[in-house]
């Protein structure tokens, strides 16, 4: 069954059009599971695609005001078959110490989120200026001699243990010039703006046409037969990239991890669900506040997830340590969701904001485990952490009637 949610749109002067979808959580249904988290999808038996990430966290502030409040800069890249222009995430169980989302926003020009002033000069331009950045030898990696204290090569650093304000080497770095549709303790909601183009890497339909879909390659870029991309640098070097995106969330203590449900949308609907559609177009990011105690292993384990990292695939370089203490790693897996949590203090009822243009459009869930969101304008949804059993479920995106 299909079900096309009409919410009111209102229209604030020249401001995007906002739709609020009201939803209700309910459990994950009976003998669903959740879907491995770490490999890429793919629609054709024998393709060994690349391995990419679709979200990568790009800078992470601290509020030096509250000590559990943190902001994270991420970019998107879209590796599906439709251009990108409009994005929803939602707070996921388990969410271990209750992690709340307390603003959204889009820092146009994109990492840093705050220049550093590294060479004490107080100047402290945004981009900064050339006095202010560490990286000497320009490969987005942290080396000994940039984090040594002292000036080396006419370059300053202050021994922090991360590159501050330098900038991603090799990527296009459009403006970003989306907009917040809506934010709530447990969602936000972005809409383009200039959308984010594809790179069909599902739609490749062999190992060497989804190799050569990664920049560089073949040449200053090498894949070896595990889909492993080196350097994973060049992974984001492409037109399919926006950076800029920001994520405040509020009670993050050591120790803490949250989930983040994520779906890129285009025209106002959801590019991939477990319903159907596109495994790059939707999935889960979790996040754990480590502090340089133990990396959690999987949430989910038995799944398939391989436990969190600090690799280069999930964090631009260095930027998961957050002075003066805090640590972070990350687990990402596309082509799965986990139950939402839901909203405070309203019965179980979320809202989820949702990107409009025209209505959103949710698949409904007709039997166990057969959908991701599900929706009726009386706002009951199904949630469901299922796998797409198999690469005859990465049909090309269902057009919604």
């Amino acid at each position: 069954m299909k079900a096309k949610i009409r919410i009111l749109v209102a229209t604030l002067g020249l401001a995007a059009l906002i739709l609020m979808l009201v939803i209700a959580v309910l459990p994950s249904p009976a003998g669903s599971r959740p879907a491995f988290a770490d490999p890429s999808p793919s629609a054709t038996p024998g393709v060994v695609s690349p391995i990419v990430f679709c979200f990568r966290i790009t800078d992470i502030r601290s509020d030096p005001l509250d000590a559990d409040r943190f902001t994270f800069e991420f970019e998107v890249l879209n590796w599906t078959d439709m251009s990108a222009d409009g994005m929803i995430i939602a707070l996921a169980a388990p969410n271990v110490g209750n992690v709340r989302i307390a603003g959204a926003g889009i820092d146009a020009n994109g990492r840093p989120l705050v220049v550093e002033d590294v060479n004490l000069d107080t100047n402290t331009t945004d981009p900064p200026d050339a006095s202010d950045l560490e990286d000497i030898d320009g490969d987005g990696i942290l080396d000994a001699v940039e984090d040594n204290g002292v000036v080396d090569s006419g370059f300053f650093d202050n021994a922090n243990g991360r590159l501050d304000n330098d900038p991603i080497p090799g990527n296009i770095n459009p403006a970003n010039d989306w907009s917040v549709a809506g934010q709530t303790s447990v969602a936000a909601a972005w809409i383009g703006g200039t959308a984010v183009p594809s790179t069909d890497l599902i739609g490749a339909g062999s190992t060497a046409a989804a190799n050569a879909l990664i920049p560089g390659f073949p040449g200053t870029t090498a894949i070896d037969g595990s889909g492993n991309v080196t350097p994973s640098e060049a992974i984001d070097d492409g037109s399919n990239v926006l950076d800029g995106f920001t994520v405040t969330v509020d009670n993050l203590d050591a120790g803490d991890t949250f989930q983040l449900n994520w779906f890129l949308l285009s025209g106002g609907s959801e590019i991939g669900t477990t319903a159907g559609g596109n495994g790059f177009g939707f999935g889960v990011i979790n996040i754990a506040r480590v502090d340089g105690g133990p990396i959690p292993g999987p949430i989910y384990p038995g799944s398939g997830n391989t436990g969190f990292n600090q690799e280069s695939r999930d964090f631009f370089d260095s930027v998961y340590i957050v002075p003066p203490s805090a640590q972070f790693a990350l687990e990402f897996g596309a082509a799965f969701t986990a139950p939402f949590v839901p909203e405070d203090g309203v019965g179980g009822i979320a809202e989820l904001p949702a990107v409009a243009g025209q209505p959103l459009e949710v698949s409904d869930s007709s039997g166990p485990g057969a959908g991701v969101m599900a929706g009726a304008i009386a706002g009951a949804v199904v949630v469901g952490s299922v796998t797409l059993g198999g690469a005859a479920l990465y049909v090309r995106r269902r057009r919604y009637g």
